[in-house]
């Protein structure tokens, strides 16, 4: 099963890191690097 990563679900997750009471650094780090692989595998492309 394949899926499209999408912004929607970006937010997702970090509303949910923060609901889990994460620390800022965390959650923005864990932002860039999705954001780098969203980069890296096309954000039209499934995964």
């Amino acid at each position: 099963m394949k899926h499209k990563l999408k912004e929607e679900m970006l937010q997702d997750l970090k509303r949910r890191m923060y609901r889990e009471e994460k620390s800022e650094a965390t959650i923005e780090k864990y932002m860039r690097d999705v954001k780098s692989f969203w980069n890296f595998v096309g954000k039209d492309r499934e995964v």
